[in-house]
This record gives C-alpha cells, sequence and structure tokens, in this order.
C-alpha cells in the first residue's frame, strides 16, 4: 500500500554550511479516513499534524489534532466538530500554545487553540468578513490582533478569544487613495497595537489602543 510520508527535517547551520538531517518520519496510509494533514511545529515542544475528516454527516466533519514529540513520538490525540466547509487558513504560536484559524466561504471562522503541556484543545467561534484576509496575527490579552484587506482598504482587527466578538479599525490617511494603503506588519506592546503601514512610497508607524 502506498503511504504518505510527512518527514521532519532539522537544519543545523554552521558558518560556513548547512546541513539537513531527518529525525523520524510518519506514515499515513493513502486511503486513511482524514486528509489534507498540515504539519506545524510548537516551537521545541515537538510538533502538531492537524487533518480533517473526508466523511461528514450533517453538515458537520471531526478536524483532528495530533500532538509528536520531538522524537516523533505519538503523546496525544483529540477530534472536535467543525462545519464541514472549514479549511485550514493561519496558524500563529504564542507562549507555547498553537493557535490554528478555520474559516469558510460564508466569513465564519474557528480558532483552534492546542496547549501542548496540558493536551487540551478550546475554540473560539466568529464570522468576518468573507472577502477579507487575516494576516500578521499576534496573540495579546486574550485577543488576536491581526491586519487586513477588505477590497482596497486596509485595517486592524481585533478577535476576543472568549466571546469571538471582532471589531476593526479602518486605515485612512488625508489625499491618499484606500488601495495605496498597506499594513506590512503590526505586533502589540503593553496593551497598544504598533502596525507598520506602507502609504504610497513612505512608510509610518501606526499606534492603537486595544
Amino acid at each position: 500500500m502506498r503511504t504518505l510520508l510527512l518527514c521532519v527535517i532539522a537544519l543545523c547551520s554552521q558558518v560556513m554550511s548547512m546541513t539537513a538531517q531527518v529525525t523520524g518520519r510518519i506514515e499515513y496510509p493513502h486511503r486513511a479516513d482524514y486528509e489534507d494533514q498540515v504539519v506545524l511545529p510548537v516551537d521545541d515542544k515537538g510538533l502538531v499534524i492537524q487533518s480533517f475528516a473526508k466523511d461528514s454527516k450533517e453538515g458537520k466533519r471531526y478536524f483532528k489534532t495530533e500532538f509528536y514529540s520531538t522524537a516523533m513520538k505519538l503523546i496525544s490525540t483529540d477530534s472536535i466538530l467543525i462545519d464541514k466547509g472549514m479549511y485550514f487558513y493561519s496558524d500563529v504560536v504564542e507562549s507555547g500554545v498553537l493557535y490554528t484559524v478555520l474559516r469558510q466561504k460564508d466569513g465564519s471562522f474557528m480558532i483552534v487553540a492546542f496547549n501542548p503541556a496540558t493536551h487540551k484543545i478550546t475554540t473560539t467561534d466568529g464570522e468576518y468578513t468573507r472577502k477579507g484576509s487575516m494576516r500578521n496575527l499576534v496573540i495579546a490579552n486574550g485577543s488576536v490582533v491581526f491586519s487586513s484587506t477588505q477590497k482596497k482598504l486596509d485595517r486592524i482587527g481585533i478577535i476576543d478569544l472568549k466571546t469571538g466578538n471582532c471589531r476593526f479599525t479602518d486605515i485612512h490617511f488625508p489625499k491618499v487613495k484606500d488601495k495605496n494603503i498597506f499594513v506590512l506588519e503590526n505586533t502589540v506592546i503593553d496593551n497598544t497595537i504598533y502596525a507598520l503601514v506602507g502609504v504610497e512610497t513612505d512608510v509610518y508607524l501606526l499606534r492603537l489602543d486595544m
């Protein structure tokens, strides 16, 4: 039987050269019940493999999270039910916790937080405009801060991880067309959002209170 091989490559850099080492491998049956596997490293804790059940029932299917040690040994497995239309969108690791963003075409999203220390999963459901991107994710103060482009308009968004409520601030500059404004990066320091914003040929530092 053919198998799908997921190999973890450890890149060891030296002053004059770079070598690659295969530290282990995980084999999946080619005709397994799950598909669209995503391999996500979690700092130095190990790695997580997330996948979607092929079959669905009453509009739902399972989303599986498998946690492996750095030695490629399976530590825990857990599955949650999600809407069958959801797909992997992005991820970010903060304070050793993996946050995975799942989205679907109607604008709804789910943030799946996996804690390798406790092996527990928590989820946050919410809605954001279906045509708006969600990039530069930062976890801070119980919220997800992100930048977004919606119909050539850039904005900073904040999602409350407890409630799923989403609020955002559109970014405008006098005498500049919205399509010429783009959030390059964003971060959070002391409960304040800082964003590098490209405005035509210039770059500005924008500060917003959370």
